[in-house]
């Protein structure tokens, strides 16, 4: 049986994925231990990519917390999986206290997971200790939803609880602190029967009870949370199942001798359309013990079917339900309730999701008998569109709320009014960042000298595009290998037929300058697109992929053989629908698919998630993830100029588990690196001899020769090796190893990946760097990778390559590993000094073992941070006057930065424009002459200075003696013929020794 039968086949053979994972961790496959201590390689920062601070606000409606400031939750944005916010309830201080991780391939790379939970969906609880708990509806271990709380600062995120289907999935719902300090809540599926169960749970997540597990009659899918009355009675709602499959009210008494401590009643059938039906918000509950709730659906309005939702009561002390307001009943009127009502003084508060005028929704009032109905806000889409929140009412009497849509950017928004519909405001709108976000796999060096790549999110939003359009399109970007110069190129749109969207690899540069790429996903077939970006022509689809000749390719990055044909792979589509090898002409003609791959059953491999490596023989190769004869990937080789010239030239090992120990590992995620004698390099992500079973280095040498060179142990847990390798100039091999988390029964959502090289034997592996764990707002110092990553090397010998993740905005970087200097201090010396001189070298990328050359040689190197490094400079080096030049070299990747100039005993002239005036007497130039230099530097003079080419009429002016360390001020002056606006400067001038000069844009009045 495959792997992925096997996995899939769990469930139906009686075994639950949880027993996978704790065969698992009882095999010690997903163990831990610390790192090795190594010398650092820390990555610099060159570009910071933001998220957007979460996007459309579901059910998750703010709460006023105990310290008066606002709590709620967005379903998307940040990574795409929600945040956690806070704000003052004037719209100030808006702070994100809580990211859900980004996802992963699942361990036999199917479907994604992560630990934490996503698309967070109902309203936060706040307990009297101030804790905040919450409910996440999806991914999470077994992709079935959370629970999790933390601490209003946003410190202390803990998964309280990760749903497995059989103990209930998706809960929707927001949770409540009963009278006997357990959680309650629901979820709409899983359980027993699939239908949702209801269940409680301690604070501390130790202790977790399925209380009644759903069936149809008695109620199906709740979505809303419960509410208890003062005898510790727990009521609540189903969206379908009961008598008429319209829903029901249900009431939990507790009952200590019932199995699970409650007696289940079902109190109401919803009868659609006359009481309303799809009861999806939680009911709130008078004095008196009275329920008042919603329904998204049915009702009866003046008399006719309206269908879109009532407002119902129902009294326990009498069994009555009543229909208090069917919508539709006056003009503009809403319709269609998800969300539960506010009760104050008689009055009930709500919102409709459609509706008004613009049917955008409405907020209303409605008193408890049903009368005084009223129409307090229109949404108009600008100032919001379609709530599904739970209004919060704040001790100034002022409601608070959310709306999904509309806003500045149509990503929804937070809002306030008053309890009479008057001074409504918009605190805050959820925006989406316009320079890109989530960039993956790498970037591409350009012959301009600029660093080209992608990013999978992010756009243009100026007009308005909803989510699910332009967020997750992405952009094409550049920036120059020092961080400058950024700018976005084109943004890719989901919603346009012509365009792609979701670019998972930068472009390669074609032999005609133009750039080259692919996107997971658009174009005309919705399944991907391969395009064109010039700088005089701009951005083409040259294209369209279509389910016969491929789709959806993942991290590819092309390559271009001498006569222009570009080549690539898709994971899906060609005749299996298993994937292919296709090759197009750069002008998009002549496409052709070169390979379809037919999985294990034709003995091929398939899903090619990487792309293909040119070899030095002019063969494609490339891996498979999947296919060969274990169904755990191939490695491949294909003829481009003869197609049927195709041969496996490896299928991985069977595995009886996921991570366990195979001979030769398994799952090939990342793609190939080719030496000068042609052996080929790749990664696994599974198998292989290591205690954890996480991946192989392997090797293939030119006779087909598969060996294995380093099975990955260390650190233990490092569960994915999905990158491709880079073999550097120094002969070692880079990649970036991925550990999303260890804990699988309360995981902390903390990330963890790993820089590390090996060389071409499998010796000499070491870790160069760990990247540091995200703040609770998604950012950090050094970024975070969690996917495939492909580094790439420059002249310089510095490596290149992006996080998906982290950073100082949060959304990715882009990363230099390597020293790179910028200034000394001091940059001069008096000659003949009689005591040593401490030197500080400033830059970026300094490493734990970089050294300070000193005209070549190496002196004993302090790091200070990885900005500075600190040398003492012997006396005797100091002697006579001259220059040194200073340099930094890192031993690991063995590479030596530019060199500075320092100077001893000699003076050096710098200027610097102060101001540009003008009079009658003409336009005056003043400046500054700063002596930076270890000398005087004597009977300095201006010889000649020019602005626009006329020509200072107080030249030569002699500036006299400036002292080391010190500067004189001059003034300039010319004709009043300078015409007005930007000029050029020209200044040049002597000293006893010497002459200096420059050039300066200055504005003339």
């Amino acid at each position: 049986m495959r792997l992925r039968e096997w996995i899939r086949r769990f469930p139906s053979r009686g075994i639950s994925l949880v027993g996978v994972y704790g065969l698992l961790v009882v095999l010690g496959l997903l163990g831990s231990r610390a790192a090795q201590g190594t010398p650092d390689e820390p990555p610099v920062l060159l570009h910071n990519f933001s998220f957007a601070q979460g996007l459309q606000p579901y059910n998750g409606s703010p709460i006023l917390g105990k310290d008066g400031m606002l709590y709620g939750v967005t379903t998307l944005g940040g990574y795409g999986q929600g945040v956690i916010y806070r704000m003052n309830p004037d719209g100030s201080n808006f702070q994100v206290l809580h990211v859900f991780e980004p996802t992963f391939l699942n361990l036999d790379g199917l479907e994604s997971f992560n630990y934490d939970g996503a698309y967070p969906q109902a309203t936060l609880m706040q307990g009297p200790d101030g804790t905040l708990y919450g409910t996440a509806i999806g991914i999470g271990v077994f992709n079935a939803g959370s629970i999790f709380k933390l601490n209003p600062d946003g410190s202390g995120y803990q998964i309280l609880h990760t749903f497995v289907y059989s103990d209930g999935a998706g809960p929707w719902a927001a949770l409540i602190l009963g009278s006997d300090g357990y959680l309650y809540g629901t979820t709409a599926f899983g359980g027993a029967n699939g239908d949702g169960v209801v269940f409680q749970l301690s604070t501390d997540g130790s202790v977790y009870n399925d209380i009644h597990d759903f069936g149809g009659s008695d109620g199906n899918g709740p979505r809303a949370a419960l509410v208890q009355d003062g005898n510790g009675n727990l009521w609540g709602t189903t969206v379908a199942g009961g008598a008429n499959d319209a829903g029901v009210i249900f009431e939990l008494t507790p009952d200590s001798n019932a199995s699970t401590g409650f007696d289940f009643t079902k109190v109401h059938d919803f009868n659609y359309p006359a009481d309303g039906a799809q009861p999806t918000a939680p009911m709130v509950i008078d004095a008196n013990g009275v329920l008042y709730g919603t329904t998204v659906i049915g009702g009866m309005a003046n008399g006719s079917p309206s269908n879109n939702g009532v407002v119902f009561s129902y009294d326990p002390s009498s069994a009555t339900f009543s229909v208090l307001y069917s919508f539709g009943s006056v003009a503009n009127d809403g319709q269609y309730l998800y969300t539960a009502l506010v009760l104050q003084n008689g009055t009930l508060y709500g919102v409709t999701y459609q509706g008004g005028a613009s049917n955008d929704g409405i907020v209303f009032s409605l008193a408890t008998d049903g009368s005084h109905y009223q129409i307090l806000h229109t949404f108009s889409g600008k100032d919001g569109a379609n709530p599904e929140c739970v209004l919060a009412l704040g001790s100034n009497n002022l409601l608070y709320g959310t709306t999904t849509q509309g806003g500045s950017e149509n990503q929804g928004e937070v809002f306030q009014m008053d309890t009479a519909g008057n001074n409504f405001s918009v605190l805050h709108n959820f925006t989406i960042p316009s320079d890109g976000t989530l960039p993956y796999t790498g970037v591409t060096e350009g012959t301009d000298g600029f660093l080209y790549g992608t990013t999978a999110a992010g756009a243009d939003t100026s007009a308005g595009s909803s989510f699910g359009g332009d967020y997750f399109s992405g952009v094409l970007y550049r920036v120059k290998p020092d961080g400058s110069q950024f700018q976005v190129l084109h943004r890719f749109d989901s919603t346009n037929p012509n365009d792609g969207y979701e670019p998972f690899a930068p472009p390669i540069q074609g032999k005609d300058g133009a750039f080259y790429g692919v996107t997971y996903n658009g174009g005309l077939q919705g399944i991907g697109t391969v395009y064109r970006w010039s700088p005089t022509t701009g951005f083409s689809l040259i294209h369209s992929f279509g389910p016969n000749d491929g789709g959806n390719p993942e991290y590819v990055k092309l390559v271009q053989d001498a006569n222009g044909v570009l080549y690539g792979t898709c994971s899906g589509g060609g005749q299996y629908g298993l994937g292919t090898v296709f090759s197009v002409n750069p002008d998009g003609s002549n496409y052709q698919v070169l390979h379809s791959f037919g999985g294990s059953a034709n003995g091929d491999g398939a899903n090619p998630y990487s792309g293909v490596l040119l070899g030095k023989d002019g063969m494609l190769y490339g891996t498979t993830l999947y296919g060969g004869t274990n169904d755990t990937g191939t490695v491949y080789r294909l003829d481009p100029k003869n197609p049927n010239n195709y041969q496996i030239l490896h299928s991985f090992g069977a595995l009886m588990i996921l991570y366990s120990q195979d001979t030769d590992g398994a799952l090939p995620y990342g793609g190939l690196v080719q030496d000068a004698k042609g052996n080929l390099y790749g990664f696994t992500r599974d198998g292989g001899m290591g205690t954890n079973a996480s991946g192989v280095l392997y090797k293939i040498d030119p006779s087909g020769t598969f060996s294995v060179l380093y099975n990955f142990d260390t650190p233990a847990g490092v569960l994915y090796q999905d990158s491709t390798p880079l073999l550097a100039k120094n002969g070692m091999l880079y990649g970036i190893s991925i550990l999303p988390d260890t804990n699988l029964w309360q995981p902390t959502a903390q990330m963890k990946a790993y820089l590390f090289q090996i060389d071409t034997s499998g010796n000499n592996y070491q870790i160069l760097h760990t990247f540091s764990t995200p703040n609770p707002d998604g950012t950090n110092v050094d970024g975070l990778p969690f996917a495939a990553t492909q580094l790439i090397q420059l002249s310089d010998g510095d490596l290149y390559g992006v996080t998906q993740a982290g950073g100082l905005l949060g959304g990715g970087a882009v990363i230099r590993i390597g020293p790179a200097v910028s200034s000394l201090s001091p940059n001069h010396s008096a000659a003949g000094v009689s005591s040593d001189l401490s030197l500080t070298v400033v830059g970026s990328g300094f490493g734990t073992n970089d050294q300070v050359l000193w005209n070549g040689q190496a002196l004993p190197t302090t790091q200070i941070d990885s900005n500075h490094l600190q040398v003492t400079v012997p006396k005797s080096s100091l002697s006579t006057s001259g220059s040194a030049l200073v340099q930094v070299y890192d031993p690991i990747l063995q590479v030596t930065t530019q060199s500075l100039v320092f100077l001893i005993g000699q003076a050096a002239l710098q200027m610097k424009v102060v101001s540009v005036t003008r009079d009658s007497g003409g336009v005056h130039v003043t400046l500054t002459v700063a002596n930076t230099g270890g000398a005087d530097a004597k009977n300095v003079t201006i010889s000649s200075a020019g602005l626009n080419a006329l020509s200072s009429t107080n030249v030569p002016l002699s500036v006299g003696t400036v002292g080391a360390g010190s500067s004189s001020t001059v003034t300039l002056s010319f004709p009043t013929s300078v015409s007005s606006g930007v000029a050029l400067l020209s200044v040049k001038g002597t000293y006893t020794g010497g002459s200096f000069g420059g050039s300066f844009r200055v504005k003339v009045p």
